[in-house]
């Protein structure tokens, strides 16, 4: 995790995080009412465990079974050796979890509005995705550009997704093909895009839409084809999730991450990525917000586009 989630952590277990009895012992004249609730005096306890919202909080993220083990703690250091003690996944949710409880409890205090319970499990949820990456670094990698399109192995499914940025109207459009072992095509779509900041931004809606569009069907070995290394990048790391787009590159993992048995990231040249360039740019000329998808079916547009990619990926073998 990162240093300042540790170091709320070791704040948490002495016991010395600025809630305000423990600013009131320090002599500071304050109101010691909790910012959350406006009933209790705030000690580490209310605000993490008995406080109305962040009641309502462990109930959101279905994790009252471990208020219920924190609440049986005898200090603060109890209670954060009980978290720790709880199987992976679990402990680092729910430690981030209290985090983000006191990140919006501070910016309650400073006079900001309350995020909702809902939204507050959500970014958890996606800071743990983030986090955990790095466990499941094998399944999934960047490898160097193919040559030329090629079929997925066995029982994977293989999406090529291209966005095309119109930089006049600042539109653009979004399109994806989905092909199997075989080279056919399983799925497919495009659509337009108003209010485009740049190209990467067109192709980070082109993942999201063919993500999407993959969880839907059910989908659960894919390979992510694109001939834009820094959407790769965005997706396999986090170097960029402080971008001006970087929250459509979390949406993006924390979808893959979720989603998926097995996913993988490939980088191709744009020749290898036709199908959904020819996609992308048809989609641009669509209506306003117009979507189009297909299923199990080759795409007029692009049907002799997809025959070559097969006549190559054949000639390899």
């Amino acid at each position: 995790m990162p240093r300042k989630i540790i170091m709320f952590l070791w704040r948490l277990s002495h016991n010395t995080l600025p809630v305000r009895l423990n600013l009131k012992r320090r002599g500071i004249d304050l109101d010691t009412i909790c910012p959350m609730c406006n009933r209790l005096d705030e000690d580490g306890g209310h605000a993490f465990l008995k406080c109305k919202f962040a009641k309502a909080l462990w109930r959101e993220a279905k994790q009252e079974h471990v208020r219920g083990l924190l609440l049986s703690c005898t200090d603060a250091k109890q209670s954060v050796e009980t978290l720790l003690s709880l199987e992976n996944a679990t402990s680092m949710f729910c430690i981030c979890l209290m985090w983000n409880l006191w990140n919006a409890r501070n910016a309650v205090n400073n006079g900001d509005r309350c995020p909702s319970a809902a939204a507050i499990v959500s970014s958890t949820a996606i800071q743990v995705t983030e986090f955990s990456e790095h466990l499941h670094i094998p399944s999934c990698s960047v490898i160097a550009p193919n040559e030329r399109w090629s079929k997925p192995p066995e029982d994977f499914l293989k999406i090529n997704i291209d966005g095309s940025f119109l930089k006049n109207n600042s539109t653009g459009g979004w399109g994806f093909c989905v092909r199997d072992a075989s080279g056919d095509v399983v799925g497919a779509g495009m659509g337009q895009i108003h209010f485009l900041s740049d190209a990467l931004h067109a192709e980070s809606i082109a993942c999201l839409k063919a993500i999407e569009f993959a969880t839907e069907v059910g989908f659960g070995l894919i390979i992510i084809e694109t001939d834009s290394t820094v959407l790769a990048t965005a997706l396999l790391s986090n170097e960029l999730d402080t971008a001006r787009i970087g929250i459509l590159f979390r949406e993006a993992k924390f979808l893959l991450f979720t989603s998926f048995i097995e996913f993988k990231v490939h980088v191709c040249k744009r020749a290898c990525n036709s199908v959904a360039h020819v996609l992308a740019t048809h989609g641009a000329h669509m209506s306003q917000g117009g979507t189009m998808y297909w299923h199990d079916a080759v795409p007029d547009i692009v049907s002799s586009v997809v025959a070559s990619d097969l006549a190559a990926s054949a000639s390899v073998c």
